[in-house]
């Protein structure tokens, strides 16, 4: 598992919060919101659900997103 950044795994950068092929992936604490949550790197409104953090990572794989602007930022 590669995405195209080079990345093998999600990068953690905060609490709950990780970076995986162009997407951010948040896990959700308050239960009247769905648990795993992920966007896209680019100030998109459009918010995917996923039942779990492995579903998450699987839908970053196939569905990418390849903003120019994050080329250039090291989220590590």
């Amino acid at each position: 598992m590669k995405d195209l950044f080079g990345n093998t795994k999600p990068i953690q950068i905060e609490i709950d919060e990780w970076w995986f092929n162009g997407r951010i992936i948040i896990r959700q604490r308050d239960s009247r919101l769905p648990k795993w949550i992920s966007f896209e790197d680019n100030n998109s409104r459009f918010v995917e659900i996923h039942g779990s953090k492995k579903e998450a990572i699987s839908f970053a794989l196939h569905n990418p997103c390849k903003n120019p602007k994050n080329l250039g930022i090291d989220y590590i």
